[in-house]
């Protein structure tokens, strides 16, 4: 069988998976034909893609890393906020990943907008319990990881589902109030003693960062427990790959691409590479383009060859391994378009239910211009760029022009001196510019030293635009 956007889905296709609700019910069985009626149901029930079988996709077996009973009882657990069952399903899923020894996550999940925070809650404990697996937790405090991977989002169950599933772009204080489902989940199981304080603190720190911007306690590197680094990098990864009201599915690739982007700011970098071992870029059954022309779907992966993976062609069949020697000078080239046009469709989409006439101009303070060059070549179709040489021109043509929607500060070249650092802060703080900081340096020191000037976005050079484009939206909806 092979994953297929629901938009490319067509009536007469033979359905490869079944498809279930939150409860377990099945909306349409596998093997069935799908009819235009079908497909209009898929599409009104959120269903970002389906499983199709044919003759290309013919026998590539996608397997479920947990059983349909196992995950059912798992999202009605998380639904319920039945705090006991969710522990002896943390036991079952643990039990079961080690049982079956060890595989990529290769199945993607399907699910309706409304099933999102229980099937969210138990594709975070499966990848959380993947990648401690693959860490060689120990056995307990792998379950203990599972058991706050269920927990970590129930305190969302208190605050108002419109609110959650709002289309439009939060105010203020709408995602200030979302900020509190840590803490909300962390009351519901403060005093109860039969719960570890590692899970405790796992629910309560899962939104910190790793160069302390998150929430609710602005933890920092070590100061993060573990098990919390661990659901951190799940729980963003799911967040992207699921369809909302308010935005498109990322694909796999895109998703993978933000978290490298954010490995040594936002994440922890040695899970993040862990979580690059067992996450397939490119899943089995999703179709990918090569630069020689040639158009195939994956069939496999492996841990040791994971962005190089076995394909078969639509032309011929033919089944080709991107990891063998004679292939090394082909490029996987789709994926990667195909993100960067979506990015686009998704901005566009999201102009339109504000603002048709908005367009962000954003300052690139770049002193050899290469970052500038790179930036609007490809986010030209997205935002108005201005390019200037220094922090001090920046001041002048702000004076002159009026304030920008954001300033990216490539501090390669640049000269940091505690002046030119006050100006940034007076920009950043006093004439409310959203500020994005580019620089090479991977070290805590430099991060640090711009959160202290309270410029909080620090994005690693060489950045990926997927990953960029992603961190200027943000930050523009944070200052919108």
């Amino acid at each position: 069988m092979r994953y297929l956007r629901i938009d490319l889905v067509f009536p007469g296709m033979m359905l490869g998976a079944d498809v279930l609700d939150s409860e377990g019910r099945i909306l349409i069985s596998e093997n069935t034909a799908l009819t235009e009626q079908y497909i209009e149901r898929l599409i009104s029930l959120g269903i970002p893609a389906v499983y199709v079988e044919d003759k290309l996709s013919a026998g590539i077996d996608l397997k479920p890393p947990i059983p349909p009973v196992l995950r059912s009882a798992g999202l009605s657990a998380v639904r319920n906020k039945d705090i006991d069952t969710c522990r002896l399903i943390a036991k079952q899923i643990v039990d079961e990943i080690i049982a079956n020894g060890f595989h990529s996550l290769d199945m993607q999940d399907l699910r309706t907008f409304d099933d999102y925070t229980f099937a969210h809650s138990v594709n975070v404990a499966v990848m959380a319990c993947v990648i401690g697996f693959g860490m060689e937790i120990h056995n307990d405090q792998l379950v203990d990881l599972v058991f706050a991977a269920l927990l970590h989002d129930i305190g969302k169950l208190d605050l108002p589902a419109e609110l959650l599933n709002k289309p439009d772009i939060l105010t203020k204080e709408e995602y200030a109030l979302v900020k509190t489902h840590p803490t909300l989940a962390y009351d519901m199981i403060y005093d109860r003693l039969d719960i570890s304080s590692n899970v405790k603190n796992a629910v309560l720190c899962h939104h910190e960062n790793y160069d302390g911007s998150g929430y609710p306690k602005g933890f920092a590197q070590d100061e993060i427990p573990f098990l919390a680094r661990i659901i951190h990098v799940a729980d963003v990864y799911d967040a992207l790959t699921s369809e909302r009201p308010y935005k498109r599915a990322y694909s796999p690739y895109a998703a993978i691409e933000i978290l490298k982007g954010g490995a040594g700011t936002i994440f922890d970098p040695a899970i993040v590479d862990a979580f690059l071992k067992y996450i397939p870029i490119y899943p089995k059954g999703t179709e990918i383009h090569l630069s020689d022309g040639t158009v195939g779907i994956v069939i496999e992966n492996s841990e040791e060859h994971n962005h190089r993976p076995i394909i078969r062609c639509m032309e011929d069949f033919a089944e080709i391994d991107l990891s063998s020697a004679e292939y090394q000078d082909i490029i996987i080239t789709q994926p990667s378009a195909q993100d960067y046009l979506d990015l686009i469709e998704e901005e566009e989409h999201r102009r339109e239910m504000t603002s048709p006439l908005t367009r962000y101009r954003i300052m690139v303070v770049d002193y050899t211009g290469d970052s500038f060059r790179e930036i609007s070549e490809k986010l030209g179709y997205l935002y108005e760029f201005q390019w200037v040489k220094n922090e001090k021109l920046a001041e002048g043509y702000i004076q002159r022009d009026g304030r920008p929607d954001m300033l990216l500060v490539d501090i390669d070249g640049l000269e940091m001196s505690k002046e030119s650092n006050q100006l940034l802060v007076n920009l950043h703080i006093l004439e409310e510019i959203p500020v994005i900081v580019l620089g090479g340096y991977r070290d805590t020191t430099s991060i640090m030293h711009f959160r202290s000037l309270g410029i909080q976005n620090y994005v690693l050079k060489p950045f990926n635009i997927i990953y960029l484009q992603s961190e200027i939206r943000n930050k523009l909806r944070m200052f919108s």
